[in-house]
């Protein structure tokens, strides 16, 4: 029997640690699952080892390569998403080629291949665009849904939550389950990192909304992956991106307000039925409003870069309980106002309830916020650290009862939430084929 020193078990973790963090063209942690990849021959059809790949992104000063093995391919994964991108591929004694304007987007496997000349007397490039920022040429694995942020702008959602296009998935159920699973056998991560709440299975944070929508780039919607990297999930995923900087300063603003009616050159138009769903008049206001701002651009060109968004919403909605106050509510309550008078006076006299409106109509504020912040440093042309932090809080008074038949006002509690989640990331080129 083998016993280890302490020194020695230290090393056995250390290496264990790096088998675990580096692997050869293989990642278990997700950033952003974007790669470009192909393979290089010669004019004769033949491989061509040992040529150089460089690519770049134009907008960020982002930079990264990587060289082609014995069969001529090669392979670079986990890229920051973004466009313009440019991909040059050179070896000595053949004139280089240069592949300009393409894009890379969430989950996308961009195949670009290369046959390269024999360089003549003059070694000009060979310049080959896109022709547009739609890779015709890139692949997914699996049942996939992209939703961009062009999407979610120009589609319809309610309270600006990103996830609310998930129903775009043709597997998805409710409450954000898919393929028949349960909610809590989805996962759901932001920039690679786990952002599934333990305790509610669905995305960290409560409220309306988890993140601002202004700070999602894309998200995925994957219902049939069931490689390692899409591990945690037993119907579906939720992979989204959030935007980053850029060399050009570029921002946002919105405004939406939500109220019972408009006033439209002098007549007043609803806006909201004047009725609760149980049949009897709605007497109070309704009147929600949402506001905030995004902005985005360099500290240093080509270097680092900055993104933030802040989002608010605060909703005034009219609620009811228990409102017995003709023969079909007493009905469906099961007691008529009477009793219930009768009821309160008790619990008042012995029990101490307050001496306060108990049912009827009432009126709540929710509030809600979302801060954003992100940073990305090209440290060079091998590293890029990121840096990114999201604050939500979420106020709902009386918002949650015991499910009883007839609740009273006292019996109503309301719900506070104040959470933070923060991700600093490195990726690095640590040879042509070990990336972290």
């Amino acid at each position: 029997m083998q016993i280890f020193t302490k020194f020695q078990l230290k090393r056995i973790l250390f290496v264990s640690f790096l088998f675990f963090a580096f692997l050869n063209y293989s990642s278990f942690g997700q950033g952003t699952d974007a790669s470009i990849y192909g393979k290089i021959i010669d004019e004769k059809g033949e491989s061509v080892p040992g040529a150089s790949i460089r690519i770049k992104n134009e907008s960020t000063g982002f930079q990264s390569g990587s060289v082609s093995n014995v069969q001529g391919e090669y392979q670079l994964q986990q890229l920051p998403l973004g466009k313009p991108y440019t991909i040059i591929i050179s070896f000595v004694g053949y004139q280089s080629l240069k592949f300009s304007d393409y894009a890379l987007n969430q989950g996308d496997k961009l195949k670009i291949d290369a046959k390269l000349l024999p360089a003549t007397t003059q070694l000009n490039e060979i310049v080959v665009s896109a022709n547009s920022f739609v890779n015709k040429e890139s692949e997914r694995a699996g049942a996939a849904i992209a939703v961009t942020a062009l999407q979610m702008k120009q589609l319809p959602m309610e309270g600006r939550n990103f996830t609310a296009l998930t129903a775009l998935s043709p597997l998805q159920g409710r409450n954000g389950s898919f393929s028949g699973q349960r909610t809590s056998s989805t996962n759901v991560t932001m920039d690679g990192a786990n952002a599934r709440n333990m305790y509610t299975n669905g995305a960290v944070g409560n409220g309306p909304y988890t993140i601002s929508q202004e700070a999602i780039r894309e998200y995925q919607v994957s219902t049939n992956n069931y490689d390692v990297t899409q591990g945690r999930q037993g119907g579906g995923s939720v992979n989204a991106v959030t935007k980053n900087g850029t060399n050009t300063m570029e921002g946002s603003a919105f405004f939406f307000q939500r109220a019972n009616q408009a006033t439209i050159f002098g007549n007043k138009i609803p806006l909201n039925s004047e009725f609760f769903p149980n049949g009897t008049p709605r007497k109070l206001e309704i009147d929600q409003k949402q506001f905030g701002f995004s902005l985005g651009g360099a500290l240093i060109k080509d270097k680092l870069h900055y993104f933030v968004a802040v989002d608010r919403q605060t909703e005034t909605i009219p609620f009811q309980i228990a409102p017995v106050f003709d023969a079909t509510q007493e009905q469906n309550y099961g007691i008529t106002k009477a009793n219930l008078d009768q009821l309160i006076s008790v619990a008042r006299e012995k029990y101490g309830l307050k001496n306060t409106t108990q049912y009827g109509d009432f009126s709540r504020q929710t509030e809600a916020n979302a801060i954003f912040a992100r940073l990305d440093w090209q440290i060079n042309s091998k590293n890029k650290l990121t840096f990114r932090n999201n604050l939500t809080t979420w106020l709902s008074p009386q918002s949650s009862n015991d499910n009883s038949n007839i609740n009273l006002l006292e019996s109503w509690v309301g719900f506070k939430s104040t959470e933070n989640s923060t991700l600093l990331s490195l990726r690095s080129d640590l040879s042509p084929n070990l990336t972290n």
